[in-house]
């Protein structure tokens, strides 16, 4: 179940998943306010004001509106997508709300059917996701380009990629733009094409692809650095809470040359804000900032630790390729041992 924190969290949910209400009177120019507690004020203007009201409130785990939620829906059956997204996929109540809302010719719930029919192996969906994405579904194209890449038809997984991704669909363009920034067997590199998929999607309001944005921005060999640019992506989604977004902040800044002393403040707050927030890759700064007196006093033992905390959190990520980063934790201890 998808619980949201608070109404920003709520306004991102309903707007990305992109379920069918073409016509929704909530759209982008509303996020400058509070688009919930405007809709909970004016739930008697209309029956989409009222259903993203309840859905607000289910959302934050008061399931006595589901009753709401169906009436509204005899009258808007993509309404019961929302019910049964607080089920786990394939259960029995997810399957009966998803039906509800394919009867009703919800075209979102037609391709979850059609995937579970693909899940277990009955290859007719496919033809059903083709007729779906021929009618504008660029979920659909996503579906069948990830169900290809997995049975490497990489031919066929490209096709139906490229076609999400023409129609904007925000997995398709992430996807691409990271199929982009390395060599593959499906897309030939190209740093600049990267660029190009990961604005989309930033824009559509996928954060991921905000952050590959970015470091493209500020690290790429292969095209001109837009140190302002990046930094003005990973400020917004910093700002909005992203975590990682804080560290790749450090490290633009450090790229970009910023003056640690004159900025201290701002590099040690930064660090805490992204270690607190669960990204640990952040103790590497968090550590220069205490050897070197950056924000805060020097304090040697601190640094080791965070150092040391560094490298235990990425030995404890068993199966991913972090040689790299232990090395250059273990570099800055090195250094250390040499000021003390």
């Amino acid at each position: 179940m998808y619980v949201v924190k608070n109404d920003e969290d709520f306004i991102n949910y309903y707007i990305n998943k992109q379920i069918d209400w073409p016509l929704l009177v909530f759209t982008r120019h509303y996020l400058g306010g509070n688009a919930v507690k405007f809709a909970i004020d004016h739930k008697d203007e209309n029956d989409r004001y009222l259903l993203l009201s309840y859905v607000y409130k289910m959302y934050m785990e008061d399931t006595s509106v589901i009753p709401e939620i169906e009436k509204l829906a005899k009258n808007m059956p993509f309404a019961y997508l929302f019910i049964a997204d607080l089920y786990e996929r394939d259960s029995d109540d997810w399957n009966k709300y998803i039906k509800f809302a394919a009867e009703g010719d919800v075209i979102n719930a037609k391709i979850e059917l059609a995937l579970s029919l693909l899940e277990s192996k009955d290859l007719s969906s496919l033809k059903l996701l083709e007729e779906y994405g021929s009618k504008g579904s660029a979920r659909a194209y996503y579906i069948m380009s990830k169900y290809y890449a997995e049975n490497n038809d990489l031919e066929n997984a490209k096709k139906y990629l490229l076609l999400a991704a023409d129609d904007n669909d925000v997995d398709a363009l992430n996807t691409l733009a990271s199929l982009y920034t390395y060599k593959n067997e499906i897309i030939e590199a190209n740093h600049e094409k990267a660029v190009e998929y990961a604005d989309k999607a930033f824009n559509l309001g996928d954060d991921n692809s905000g952050i590959l944005l970015a470091r493209l921005l500020y690290s790429s060999a292969d095209i001109d650095h837009d140190f302002q640019r990046a930094e003005r992506v990973l400020a917004e989604l910093s700002q909005a809470g992203n975590a990682e977004a804080k560290f790749r902040l450090l490290d633009l800044w450090a790229q970009a040359g910023v003056d640690e002393k004159k900025y201290g403040n701002e590099y040690f707050k930064t660090a805490n804000e992204a270690i607190e927030g669960g990204c640990y890759d952040a103790y590497i700064f968090l550590g220069i900032c205490y050897a070197n007196g950056i924000g805060c006093e020097k304090n040697y033992e601190k640094a080791l630790e965070a150092y040391n905390n560094g490298i235990k959190y990425l030995k404890s990520l068993k199966g991913e390729d972090v040689e790299g980063r232990i090395k250059a934790l273990e570099e800055q201890i090195d250094l250390l041992n040499i000021k003390k």
